[in-house]
């Protein structure tokens, strides 16, 4: 009787796509990981603009802010906004309520965005600002 040693060519094949699709399927994973952890330190820096943007608008005077302002720039220089893939920042005024001519409340939205490959992320921030507020 003969007795047999080591490995076969059919088992040592088979090992080999095992560990190659082993190897196949963390690579995928690691790949899907490093795309959401970038994306949520996108939004994080996103949210953080437009807390910042936000801050400056609370210690601004109403007496400042346009009646009308459809999409302008933002009021003040926010550092992190270039930390974003072709980030840009855009700040709406409007009279409050909507079409209203008192004057006397303003509708703030300030909207952050950058691009991640070929899609355009958004996070949006609004509030409403009175003329007897923190700072008439």
């Amino acid at each position: 009787m003969r007795a047999e040693r080591g490995f076969g060519l059919v088992e040592v094949l088979i090992a080999v796509a095992v560990v190659g699709v082993a190897i196949t399927v963390l690579l995928g994973a690691f790949s899907f990981a490093v795309r959401m952890n970038l994306r949520a330190r996108h939004t994080a820096i996103a949210h953080r603009v437009g807390a910042q943007e936000m801050e400056l608008l609370r210690a601004t005077a109403f007496s400042q802010f346009p009646a009308n302002q459809n999409q302008g720039a933002f009021i003040g220089t926010v550092s992190d906004l270039d930390r974003l893939p072709q980030g840009q920042g855009i700040l709406t005024i409007a009279n409050y309520p909507s079409g209203s001519t008192s004057g006397s409340m303003r509708e703030v939205t300030i909207e952050v965005r950058w691009n991640e490959g070929t899609l355009v992320r958004t996070i949006s921030l609004a509030t409403i600002i009175g003329e007897g507020g923190i700072n008439p």
